[in-house]
């Protein structure tokens, strides 16, 4: 069995990353499987048809519902991996990031292992019983993507083949710890709503002041109607990695206090 498994097409319109693929060496194969996840929204070009597979997990084999039934054969599926990476893209201008729906200690010593620069905690509450599609496995991130189009292609499939390799490497613990501190590390802690008066920088991981505090920017040209962006604090990487940590279930909100 290979050890990782790559979700796609979560969402059924972000049909462009899967070329990410065409570009990755090859010799790497051995090491991962993919999935598509929304056939039906595939099919029809569209996010999703009733219910969004990411907000959704770990669905229901007993519902008559498809995307809520499909949900629960996904996460069948990726027990059989080590590692699930669920890739998403987005029209808003962030590179290529990586997403913790959960924080443990080994999702954020995988998520150590990308090219990326910028690992977002995203957790709105601890411990919910629905949530993102890799929320629900032992080691599992998202890898987001924007804006869609051929040059984020490029950093996407960058993304993938440097954990790749890097992940054959099988890094040791403190190489590890010191690659984590290379990176930025932010939490969402807040929702900005459109009706907000508030200025707010046209590019993500921008810095904003809001009452005298800082944030952070993300998805600052996202799909929503109702949210103009997503609010960040700057987490301090060395008092999170000294604080022990349940490696299955220590959620962020459990460690650093984050807003609702």
């Amino acid at each position: 069995m290979k050890p990782v498994l790559i979700l796609f097409w979560t969402h059924g319109d972000e049909f462009i990353l899967r070329q990410c693929l065409s570009y990755i060496d090859p010799n790497l194969s051995f090491l991962y499987d993919t999935l598509n996840v929304n056939e039906q929204a595939i099919w029809k070009n569209v996010r999703y048809i009733k219910h969004d597979m990411n907000r959704i997990a770990p669905g229901d084999f007993d519902s008559n519902d498809y995307e809520t039934k499909r949900s629960s054969e996904v996460q069948e599926i990726m027990k059989q991996y080590e590692i699930v990476i669920d890739i998403h893209g987005t029209k808003s201008n962030i590179g290529s990031f990586i997403i913790l729906p959960k924080v443990n200690l080994s999702n954020l010593m995988m998520a150590s292992l990308f090219e990326s620069e910028n690992i977002v905690f995203w957790q709105s509450e601890v411990r919910k019983e629905v949530g993102p599609v890799t929320q629900f496995c032992p080691i599992g991130m998202e890898i987001e993507t924007g804006p869609m189009n051929e040059i984020m292609i490029e950093k996407l499939w960058r993304n993938i083949e440097i954990f790749l390799k890097n992940f054959q490497l099988r890094y040791s613990y403190k190489e590890m710890f010191n690659k984590i501190k290379s990176k930025n590390v932010f939490s969402v802690s807040a929702r900005l709503d459109t009706e907000v008066n508030i200025d707010i920088p046209d590019k993500d991981f921008e810095m904003v002041n809001i009452d005298n505090v800082e944030y952070y920017t993300l998805l600052t040209n996202n799909p929503y109607k109702t949210t103009k962006c997503y609010l960040m604090k700057a987490v301090d990487i060395d008092n999170l990695l000294i604080t022990p940590l349940d490696d299955a279930n220590a959620f962020i909100k459990d460690i650093i206090s984050i807003e609702q």
